[in-house]
């Protein structure tokens, strides 16, 4: 992980800043709505389950998919692998409902 890490944050000082990585972030009670998809073999599926976990504590909507049999980056990879059928639609649709526009209330 240190190699990936590394190339996303490359200055050292930064690993432990919140914007790297939300799940830093002290108080997540302001955070906006998410859409975590976990997958079991994924080296980061316990920090996904965590920050998910840490949302719906704070009273932030979250919607949490655990995909047990697939591996980071699966979408990527589409039928060629038999990815979970629906996935992409539900988070499509999630994503779709989350980014609608909403009245402004006065």
């Amino acid at each position: 992980m240190d190699y990936f890490i590394g190339h996303y944050v490359p200055n050292e000082a930064d690993h432990s800043d919140w914007r790297a990585s939300p799940l830093l972030m002290p108080d997540l009670s302001g955070a906006p709505a998410a859409f975590v998809l976990t997958c079991g073999h994924d080296p980061l599926c316990s920090e996904g389950r965590d920050y998910a976990a840490r949302l719906d504590a704070s009273g932030v909507a979250v919607a949490c998919v655990h995909l047990p049999d697939q591996a980071h980056g699966f979408l990527n990879l589409g039928p060629s692998i038999g990815a979970t059928p629906g996935v992409l639609e539900f988070a499509a649709a999630t994503l779709k409902d989350a980014w609608r526009p909403r009245p402004i209330l006065r």
